[in-house]
């Protein structure tokens, strides 16, 4: 079995360099699953955007857009909407996508890498879409931070900088600040209090308050990602594939379904939950007890 993590530093390409190789968090249950998938990513170009639609690959996140409430995935080429059992691109740019995050109806954050041969900086920075993904323009950090998790709130946005392994914060997407140092996979923040955020890393589910250390929820270990699905409950998801559901915040854990395949990305919204892996991407609309395919990949 091979695993993909967008919040895990999987590369894209190894064009990155050593410098962005050597910060990368790489958990020892993990370490030979990311180097066997990260040999698959490609950074060549393609001439036509339109030929990349039918075949989306490396799926870093997965958001909802309220304008339409239409599914959005960002990927190695780009952001694409899901739709039909289709896959299609939105505008032009095909963009290394790390991390994408709604702020409003057609209204997004996202970080990643640009697209192989732009004349521009290896690391995205923070941009921002106002136009449901057509177009992006620069907010803060261009060529200084890979955001493979963002997460915004009711007062700023958090971001996991994977370049500096660091947890950031900023109350308006260009002034940041950093929080803490260490290898975290995912971030989801509590929708009643945005100073309180649960972290998935190599121990498993942390704890954390902005301004205090974070501490690890015992019985969590294995996590890899997770979302607040509403405002009690919380989805995590294994390694395995295993679906777990919190109700108290994340201290304890119940067992609600599985996913076949190497996962890949985590979702959620008012229609269901989804979940991307190796062979496609996969909807529950029964709070994670059956999966169905939504779209199926080559």
């Amino acid at each position: 079995m091979s695993i993909f993590f967008r919040g895990l530093g999987a590369q894209s390409g190894l064009r990155r360099g050593t410098r962005r190789r050597r910060r990368q968090f790489y958990p020892p249950f993990l370490f030979s699953l990311i180097f066997a998938t990260a040999a698959g990513c490609s950074s060549n170009p393609v001439a036509d955007p339109t030929e990349v639609a039918p075949t989306v690959s490396h799926v870093h996140a997965l958001v909802t857009n309220p304008a339409d409430g239409s599914l959005l995935a960002g990927t190695h080429q780009g952001v694409f909407k899901i739709k039909d059992g289709r896959a299609t691109l939105i505008g032009k740019s095909r963009q290394d996508t790390m991390g994408l995050a709604v702020l409003g109806p057609d209204r997004f954050y996202a970080s990643g890498h640009p697209e192989a041969g732009a004349d521009s900086p290896p690391h995205l920075g923070l941009i921002v879409s106002a136009d449901g993904a057509k177009t992006w323009k620069t907010s803060s950090l261009a060529g200084q931070a890979d955001f493979h998790s963002l997460v915004p709130t009711s007062d700023g946005v958090y971001g996991f900088n994977s370049v500096r392994s660091m947890l950031m914060y900023s109350r308006d997407g260009k002034e940041w600040a950093d929080l803490f140092e260490g290898g975290i996979y995912d971030v989801a923040a509590d929708p009643h209090d945005p100073r309180h955020l649960l972290l998935t890393t190599e121990e498993g589910v942390k704890d954390y308050r902005r301004g205090s250390e974070p501490v690890l929820r015992a019985g969590t270990s294995g996590i890899a990602l997770l979302k607040w699905a509403d405002r009690r409950t919380v989805v995590g998801l294994t390694a395995g594939g295993e679906v777990l559901v919190s109700t108290d915040i994340g201290r304890t854990w119940s067992k609600v379904g599985s996913v076949s395949g190497d996962i890949e990305a985590l979702g959620t919204s008012a229609k269901g939950w989804q979940v991307a892996t190796a062979n496609g991407i996969f909807e529950s609309t029964n709070k994670g007890k059956t999966w169905h395919s939504i779209l199926k990949l080559p």
